[in-house]
């Protein structure tokens, strides 16, 4: 009971799934608010587009810049003294994981506040008293499926290593109610040859309206969309203004 959540699934004729959560922290001295899931395995390949190209924290990322990288499940590992929570990136807006061998891809899109990291160590190996333990990467049993975190908010650093922990500024809130969203994809829904699905689900319905108003204004939830510029321009002009919206209800209505 130290964090209630609850979840709301949309799932969509053309297997696209939209995760939306919401996190209720009801005490203090939290680690992380957010999900732990796993994948298959066979997804190695990473591309993101979040900060990077390295870990960085809430009070750890004024060196990492947003971008869109890529590197392997394996490449993100880091070899810590003692074995504990590592690779974090913040402001994930989209994160595609690919197996080659089976080639097929799956796509995580985000509205909200989400940072991720991701591992082929399950992390129980090393939910241990670190100070009474031995215990060094050696030690670790890799997996071939792979960990991952989305997370709201992780508790900052600090410097408890040497001197005190984290601020009050970068500690995890301990009350009041979060919400994010993750949109699942896989690479079987045929993206970007559907005029009018601006927000990418495979279908052209009143969504996309709302979705193209949001572009338009600016508005914070136009950010998981990651629009494509032809899917917007509906009516071909090569800007994307309100006559777009106009155009859009019009191709929804049939006239």
């Amino acid at each position: 009971n130290r964090c209630n959540y609850t979840t709301v699934y949309t799932v969509y004729s053309t297997g696209v799934v939209d995760m939306r959560v919401t996190f209720t922290p009801r005490t203090s001295g939290l680690r992380r608010i957010g999900m732990a899931m796993s994948f298959a395995p066979g997804f190695e390949d990473v591309e993101y587009y979040g900060k990077g190209p390295y870990s960085n924290y809430w009070d750890r990322q004024t060196g990492s810049f947003i971008g869109r990288y890529t590197t392997t499940v394996d490449e993100m590992f880091e070899e810590l003294s003692t074995p504990q929570t590592y690779g974090d990136h913040q402001a994930l807006r989209e994160l595609t994981l690919t197996n080659k061998e089976r080639k097929t891809a799956l796509t995580v899109r985000t509205q909200g506040e989400v940072t991720f990291s991701l591992s082929h160590y399950n992390e129980s190996q090393w939910a241990h008293d670190l100070t009474s333990t031995r215990f060094h990467a050696y030690d670790l049993k890799r997996s071939d499926e792979t960990f991952a975190h989305f997370d709201y908010r992780q508790r900052g650093l600090g410097n408890a290593s040497c001197g005190p922990g984290p601020i009050g500024t970068y500690e995890c809130p301990s009350n009041g109610n979060y919400t994010y969203t993750l949109r699942f994809i896989p690479s079987t829904v045929e993206e970007a040859t559907l005029p009018g699905d601006v927000n990418r689900d495979g279908e052209v319905t009143i969504a996309d309206v709302t979705a193209l108003v949001d572009i338009i204004l600016g508005r914070d939830s136009a950010e998981p969309y990651q629009f494509d510029h032809n899917l917007a321009d509906i009516n071909g002009d090569g800007k994307i203004t309100i006559d777009d919206v106009n155009a859009l209800e019009n191709k929804i209505l049939g006239k």
